[in-house]
């Protein structure tokens, strides 16, 4: 189990400085303490540990600690089915206290009301939930993903080469989850199993189906929460789920054979596999058609200037920046920017080709004066991102050298990776003509 756990298994999820991120990392040791209340001489410390974590986890994301009591409830359950087909020493020596899991479960309520209930941010996701709940609104990741498809038409290798380099962990962990349990929950080899692993393997190829399914349900469905982060969840489950799988059946269950020396050959192969998927999606680059999250310094460097010497009445365009991340990463969240504004395509970035392709001028589309921000990831984005499909960039090389030949425009500020344009609104004299 350390050795598949060990591998960076969640994308950038390992890496992102994230509330939801890093509480999510916290999870391993809540659920590993919650085993430990049982009868044992443990328990009570256990339990304290419980509580500790339970009030911290509180302060660090809604979905984290909502996920947790959800889980809980599954803990619950188990222990009940176990008890149905265990005796009671047996039970109280393996299973954790119900009592206590009823107690750490109403605390980790209680908390989540008392605490979240109180901003707006919460209230208006409650909502969010409501408005779903009634009128269906929004569309599932999946029919924003068959448009995108269909609009560019992607080859079928591209398309699976880019379904195995980000969910390649997934797919894998997904069939070996599913394979191990038509394998091992036929009778005869079930019950091979020994029995206080059952209680634990039980529980785990539980999780993992309920989880994978779930995750199936989110993609498929436009609900409150993306797929993603049930996903990581699945993820967790079923890797804990396979390798206890492999240990079962190459330790417990085979004697030394050649049946054995297979199962390790393909235990090896699995690892290797997931070992492949996991570096190449552990950070975003063209493997997996997404920006890579590094700054750089020239970029940072830049939007100081701008921040530093803009119009705050003005507003702003961005192509391949952000305007509200930098403005709190410079002055904090606490300060709020007059016109500054969060938001991808259609809200601030400008129009597809700045408008050349109808042949028109940038400032022929704006009433107002307006900066725009473009920083080198939005330049080389769709070259770098999408080589074959040139047809479909928003923006081409062509596009940026009209730009810098457009009389409605003037660049304000350049260091070779971030660049400040100054856009005339329509009924302002050309910038050319400007004394």
């Amino acid at each position: 189990v350390l050795s598949f756990t060990s591998i960076l298994m969640f994308s950038n999820t390992n890496l992102i400085f994230a509330p939801s991120a890093q509480s999510f990392f916290f999870l391993p040791i809540i659920f590993y303490s919650f085993w430990k209340l049982s009868g044992s001489v443990h328990a009570r410390r256990c339990y304290i540990i419980e509580v500790i974590f339970l009030f911290f986890l509180v302060f660090c994301h809604p979905i984290t600690l909502l996920f947790l009591m959800f889980i809980m409830l599954i803990i619950i359950s188990h222990s009940y089915v176990c008890s149905m087909f265990y005796d009671s020493e047996f039970c109280s020596k393996y299973l954790p206290s119900k009592k206590n899991l009823y107690n750490l479960f109403i605390m980790a309520l209680v908390s989540f009301f008392i605490w979240y209930a109180s901003f707006s941010a919460i209230t208006g996701s409650f909502r969010k939930i409501l408005r779903w709940l009634l009128y269906k609104q929004g569309e599932p990741a999946v029919v924003i993903y068959s448009k995108l498809v269909s609009r560019t038409q992607v080859s079928f290798v591209d398309l699976i080469t880019v379904i195995l380099s980000t969910y390649g962990q997934v797919i894998t962990l997904s069939i070996l989850t599913v394979s191990f349990i038509a394998y091992l929950y036929k009778s005869h080899y079930f019950i091979k199993i020994p029995k206080h692993l059952r209680i634990y393997y039980t529980f785990f190829s539980f999780s993992a189906v309920l989880f994978i399914v779930l995750s199936v349900l989110f993609f498929f469905n436009d609900f409150f929460i993306g797929f993603g982060r049930v996903l990581k969840y699945a993820i967790f489950f079923s890797s804990v789920f396979v390798a206890a799988s492999f240990y079962i059946v190459i330790v417990e269950m085979c004697p030394k054979s050649r049946k054995r020396t297979f199962k390790v050959v393909v235990l090896c192969v699995v690892m290797i596999l997931l070992t492949y998927f996991s570096i190449f999606n552990l950070y975003y680059s063209p493997i997996v058609k997404r920006e890579n999250h590094q700054v750089p310094r020239a970029e940072f460097e830049g939007m100081f200037w701008f921040y530093e010497n803009r119009e705050t009445n003005m507003l702003i365009v961005n192509l391949g920046t952000t305007q509200e991340g930098f403005h709190n990463a410079i002055y904090g969240t606490s300060i709020a920017g007059e016109n500054v504004r969060f938001g991808g395509f259609g809200i601030t970035t400008p129009l597809d080709h700045f408008g050349y392709d109808e042949g028109t001028l940038l400032g022929e589309h704006y009433s107002d004066d307006t900066y725009l921000l473009i920083s080198t990831p939005g330049r080389i984005s769709y070259p770098k991102l999408h080589p074959k499909y040139e047809k479909y960039w928003r923006f081409t090389p062509l596009d940026f050298v009209m730009l810098d030949e457009d009389d409605t425009v003037l660049k304000i500020y350049d260091n070779n990776d971030f660049s400040v344009y100054y856009m005339c609104g329509v009924g302002h004299e050309a910038v050319n003509n400007w004394s």
